[in-house]
């Protein structure tokens, strides 16, 4: 449990004093909580509810900070983190991906059997997921609840047409008695493109066509329906399209951004930019998201001039989206913290290694300290089980755990 008061800041170890093994993944604590604060805040003025995907840090204390400021419940990506989010006191959960195989089916149907106050919905596309859904529904006291998923041409899962949507809404409606279909669900973010604003509006406004027209039909099942969309980087538009849609039942809207929690300093800052550029309601949002994650790692090699090799690699960072690039050195023997320009990179990683050009004539030594920053967080987090929390002078004020482990929730492993 997140903990910054039990202890004055002098007796909090320092990673510039080396009390810590390094490589170490942190996040900075006031920045957490200013993001959480900012997107709530945005939430809160566009008139959506925030379901943070989980998936990005899988850890139960960010889960609950986000929760802490207001956030409706979480999203989850499969059984395994539903569950380990549920463990963790979750008690509203989206399932932003449909839910497949018996075993998935079943750790789910065994926490709504046990938990009569566990809200919990997941996405259907297609009439034979309905049918395993349905036959282990059965069982439950109460319809379990879906959303179908419409998706763009040439995008991920999902239907494309209202012709295919109305054909599944009706199916559920009269083939699937223990299935109670709740609303719709879309994922833009897929939509990639020089200028992807049209696109994602059309797509949007296809969204919100098929969604009247499922409920003029009555396929919907529930008095008040769940509309969701929006990951980290179109949220805004999803809260303007979908959050206009004119319909008879009153319905939720829920965006559902995941790396806003730790934001970076790549992708995620640049989008964070282009949001702050075309939306006005953005603009009015005090403050800015802030990035938290740094990744700390020593000098341990100096082979060439202009050339260092730091004790990080591809186990530690994310890389897919950009290389970790130096903000901070310090060095131990002068005690010297120094801000880094662009003329520091890091230009390959290994394994276990990062090549890092800087320029010839900066002082470098072998077990200096360089903080470095990231892009895409989520290929971040899951390398790092255990992570510092740490305050503004890079103190440790606490470890938190991210729970990214796949462990199969079923009892036993033969047949009785």
């Amino acid at each position: 449990m997140i903990s910054t008061e039990t202890q004055t800041c002098e007796s909090y170890k320092s990673l510039l004093k080396e009390d810590f093994c390094l490589p170490l993944m942190t996040l900075n604590h006031s920045a957490l909580i200013n993001n959480c604060r900012w997107m709530q805040d945005y939430a809160d003025a566009a008139n959506v509810k925030l379901a943070p995907h989980g998936k990005t840090s899988m850890c139960p204390e960010l889960f609950k900070m986000q929760l802490d400021h207001g956030a409706w419940g979480m999203t989850l990506a499969n059984s395994y983190q539903v569950k380990i989010a549920y463990d963790c006191g979750v008690r509203k959960i989206l399932m932003a991906n449909q839910l497949v195989g018996k075993g998935n089916i079943q750790t789910i149907i065994q926490l709504l059997r046990n938990d009569s106050e566990f809200e919990f919905c997941c996405l259907v596309d297609n009439q034979d997921n309905v049918d395993q859904l349905n036959q282990q529904a059965a069982e439950l006291n109460s319809p379990l609840q879906v959303l179908i998923e419409i998706a763009p041409a040439h995008g991920r899962a999902g239907l494309r047409s209202s012709k295919e949507v109305i054909e599944l809404a009706q199916y559920i409606k009269y083939s699937a008695p223990y299935i109670q279909l709740a609303g719709i669900e879309c994922y833009e973010g897929v939509i990639h493109s020089c200028d992807p604003i049209p696109d994602v509006d059309k797509f949007l406004h296809h969204v919100a066509k098929i969604t009247a027209r499922v409920e003029e039909l009555g396929l919907f099942d529930v008095e008040q329906l769940i509309l969701s969309g929006g990951g980290t980087v179109f949220f805004d538009r999803v809260a303007e399209i979908l959050g206009k849609i004119k319909l008879q039942s009153p319905y939720e809207l829920l965006i559902r951004p995941g790396c806003y929690i730790s934001h970076d300093s790549g992708i995620y800052g640049e989008f964070q930019n282009q949001l702050k550029a075309r939306d006005p309601l953005a603009r009015t949002i005090a403050g800015d998201l802030e990035s938290a994650i740094e990744i700390f790692t020593y000098v341990q090699s100096l082979p060439e001039p202009g050339l260092a090799i730091l004790n990080i690699g591809k186990r530690d960072v994310s890389f897919d989206s950009g290389l970790p690039f130096p903000k901070e050195l310090f060095s131990p023997s002068t005690e010297k913290l120094s801000e880094l320009n662009e003329n520091w990179q890091i230009t390959d990683l290994n394994d276990q290694h990062a090549f890092m050009n800087f320029p010839k004539e900066s002082t470098v030594k072998v077990g200096d300290i360089i903080c470095c920053r990231i892009s895409h967080p989520c290929l971040t987090f899951d390398k790092w089980p255990q992570i510092a929390l740490i305050n503004d002078d890079y103190q440790v004020i606490d470890f938190i755990e991210s729970r990214f482990e796949k462990i199969n929730h079923l009892n036993g492993v033969h047949n009785d």
